[in-house]
């Protein structure tokens, strides 16, 4: 693996991240997974790199610093979360890992049991906070308020219409809003752009729904959006889940586990916690998110 990764080019201002090796391949023969025990001459290895901006992991490795946050390795954010959601038998039947940030939105494919693509589009949920913020005239923490109480992906056959206040930027005067227009309005045409931005990465990169038939897991943030897993799989034809942490690999409290947000930093620490436990600085440990994960998997393992 050292070997294929000296071999991989990158620009000055880029750094390789992680290796993941698809497959091996032992005297021209290929679909090994693990070559352990195996006998040849010559071996070979197909693996799929992560390159990412060397100021960006600079200045990663200095807030983390700030925070007394130490690392021993570094992790792709969306293989981490997949690694911890998806089980073995969705990779093998080929399935789309969707993570909906807030400002991006990761897309994991595996294909045969391996990983086939990755990607990122710039398009997420605060975009849907701004959308709302613009339309209504609302500050963004109102937005964001708005979003999480009468937000949905789409009018679903179940969808209640109501009308709701809310405080408009001036912060003087209550305002108010149709639900059913905040959907139709504002909402689906921003999930109906995110689909389609999706869509445009498989198509460019040649694979489609047939190669879904272990279904879509939505995870992020912005996953957490009423109706947003029937969504996708009205847009792909396929199963679609919002993705729960496997309690096989990781356990630890409803409010951290639960929370879609959580799932990349869940999944970092735990590819890397068997490995070292000195990821945390004692002394300045408080009693915020970081602090809390860091005891957690402590206790757990």
């Amino acid at each position: 693996m050292e070997s294929a990764r000296k071999q991989i080019k990158v620009n000055s201002d880029q750094e390789i991240l992680q290796t993941v090796p698809r497959e091996y391949i032992l005297n021209q023969q290929r679909g090994i997974q693990n070559p352990i025990g195996m006998e040849g001459t010559y071996i070979e290895v197909d693996v799929h790199a992560f390159i990412a901006s060397s100021s960006n992991i600079r200045n990663i490795t200095k807030a983390m610093n700030s925070v007394g946050v130490k690392y021993d390795d570094r992790v792709y954010g969306y293989l981490a979360a997949s690694d911890i959601l998806v089980t073995r038998e969705e990779k093998e039947l080929s399935c789309l890992v969707i993570d909906i940030g807030g400002l991006t939105t990761g897309l994991v494919h595996y294909v045969d049991g391996i990983i086939k693509h990755t990607d990122e589009i710039p398009d997420g949920s605060d975009y849907i906070t701004r959308d709302i913020g613009h339309k209504l005239r609302a500050t963004y923490s109102v937005s964001k308020g708005v979003k999480e109480m009468y937000g949905a992906a789409f009018v679903c056959s179940d969808f209640k219409n109501e009308e709701f206040e809310y405080n408009g930027a001036d912060g003087r005067k209550a305002r108010k809003c149709d639900r059913l227009e905040l959907v139709n309005g504002i909402i689906t045409p921003r999930i109906d752009r995110i689909l389609y931005e999706i869509k445009e990465v498989m198509e460019k990169n040649n694979y489609g729904n047939e190669f879904l038939s272990g279904g879509i897991i939505l995870t992020g943030g912005g996953s957490s959006l009423y109706g947003l897993a029937e969504a996708f799989e009205k847009a792909f034809n396929c199963s679609a889940r919002n993705g729960i942490p496997n309690s096989d690999k990781v356990k630890g409290p409803d409010e951290i586990l639960l929370n879609p947000s959580y799932t990349a930093g869940i999944g970092a620490i735990a590819s890397n916690f068997l490995s070292s436990k000195g990821y945390v600085n004692k002394k300045s440990a408080g009693n915020g998110i970081v602090s809390k994960i860091a005891r957690w998997f402590e206790e757990a393992f």
